[in-house]
């Protein structure tokens, strides 16, 4: 999704801004139920609390470590934690928010 929306910002065209427009509220759906995704953002913190105490500081696992603490952080920004009519509203302005920054 980020190549189409870099390609709507610098080549913008009808039929490319049309495409944008009727899939963005799909996308936003799709990354939202992924955000707040509960099993996920469990077993996400569950491999960081694996990972506690643990000596290794190679590169790769300073990667994996940094994949996992960006994944917890994202999914607590994007509302995992929330729950009824708080996250229903917190959805309601991430799909508004979306509608307005194409409309801009």
């Amino acid at each position: 999704w980020g190549v189409a929306s870099h390609l709507n910002g610098v080549k913008n065209s009808d039929e490319l801004r049309e495409a944008y427009e009727s899939s963005q509220g799909k996308v936003v759906q799709a990354m939202t139920k992924f955000s707040q995704s509960k099993p996920l953002y469990d077993a996400l913190s569950k491999i960081e609390k694996s990972w506690e105490g643990e000596s290794d500081d190679s590169f790769i696992m300073k990667q994996k470590r940094r994949a996992v603490e960006n994944s917890l952080r994202g999914m607590t920004l994007g509302g995992v934690g929330l729950e009824g009519e708080e996250k229903e509203k917190f959805n309601e302005m991430k799909m508004r928010l979306a509608s307005l920054s194409t409309k801009f």
